[in-house]
């Protein structure tokens, strides 16, 4: 079995309860992502190609040429929004001559992902509501002129006892903003860990902060994170690094800075940082341009909804090939439209296969 997660930090995450949940079975937890020593690299490689039973938890590093695996059997793709069809297909690539069975999850799922599902070509499984004991989170619009304010309401809810997350998406013209796969930002870059600095001396006039960006160090990174996990230190300024990842129950405040150069995926991820343990969450959005496009958000908290908003909006892109947003043109159909006829094909087209059979 692979576990593949879009950041160390989660990959982290997911080595540490596979292993307090499976601690006395016989089944081996490896990792294998940033850090390991050659030695350790070179004995999980091995593991892998001889196909031995193991749960191999990693990044993108399992996409490396030299990763082949005996008898992978099962692959997992965590947050799939944020791998490319190239990357996701890559571990393919490693699995030998028989296909194993495939689990992609996603708290909202790329418009290319939604598509594939409404055709059919997905089983989906959905997980829908929150824990009993967790309310919604309180989603609303700022004004970017409002940014005094918002700092203020920011010292006064650490003055209380909460730790908040400060967002900076890059900065740039509307045609650098999108990956060319995804149609997500998808890394930082300089001008979002400026735009993050820039923040964090603004507000550590006011309140105690810690800076988390691309370009430092992973150690002092995790430093950090441990920090405001800690809580000695509750207001943490970062670029979109944090969009997965780092779970800090005691969170109870998201504040994202040009909110409207992020898409609603990454929104909806990043609002899912907080608002996990007993004190409710809120989400601001801050941007110069309020849009319906954003007051998605405001009104739903709803994953599905919101990636079948997004998919109208940007479309499902090339279903046979890399592309993952843009619309498919049809003579007569509109899928948006059309929502409720295509469910009925997809339907229609399972149970003629099944009977083929």
């Amino acid at each position: 079995t692979v576990l593949l997660a879009p950041t160390t930090m989660l990959a982290r995450q997911h080595v540490t309860r596979f292993s307090e949940r499976l601690a006395g079975s016989r089944l081996p937890v490896i990792r294998f992502f940033q850090g390991m020593s050659k030695r350790e690299r070179a004995e999980a490689l091995a593991r892998f190609g001889a196909g031995e039973p193991c749960i191999a938890i990693g990044t993108h590093a399992l996409l490396g040429k030299d990763v082949e695996f005996g008898a992978l059997g099962l692959m997992i793709i965590d947050e799939q929004q944020r791998f490319g069809v190239g990357q996701r297909g890559a571990l393919f690539t490693r699995a030998g001559d028989v296909a194993p069975h495939v689990l992609v999850m996603s708290a909202t799922p790329i418009p290319r992902s939604y598509a594939n599902a409404l055709f059919g070509d997905l089983d989906l499984s959905e997980l829908r509501g929150l824990p009993t004991s967790r309310p919604p989170v309180e989603t609303s619009l700022c004004l970017g002129r409002d940014w005094p304010e918002i700092c203020e309401a920011i010292r006064h809810e650490v003055d209380r006892g909460g730790r908040v997350y400060v967002v900076c998406p890059r900065i740039g013209p509307a045609t650098d903003l999108e990956d060319p796969e995804t149609g997500d930002e998808t890394r930082t870059d300089g001008a979002a860990d400026d735009a993050a600095l820039t923040t964090f001396t603004e507000l550590s006039r006011i309140v105690p902060s810690l800076l988390v960006h691309g370009r430092m160090d992973t150690r002092d990174v995790a430093r950090a994170q441990d920090a405001f996990r800690s809580g000695s230190v509750r207001c943490l300024v970062a670029t979109t690094v944090v969009e997965v990842g780092l779970d800090v129950p005691e969170a109870t405040w998201m504040v994202v800075r040009g909110a409207d150069r992020l898409g609603l995926s990454q929104l909806h991820q990043l609002r899912g940082r907080v608002g996990r343990g007993q004190r409710g969450g809120r989400c601001l959005l801050v941007t110069d341009t309020p849009n319906e496009r954003l007051r998605i958000l405001e009104r739903s908290s709803d994953g599905f909804e919101i990636a079948e908003a997004d998919w109208q909006q940007r479309g499902s892109g090339d279903l046979a090939g890399s592309l993952q947003h843009g619309h498919l043109r049809f003579r007569c159909l509109d899928l948006a439209r059309d929502l409720d006829l295509l469910r009925v094909a997809a339907r229609e087209e399972t149970a003629f296969s099944k009977g083929v059979r």
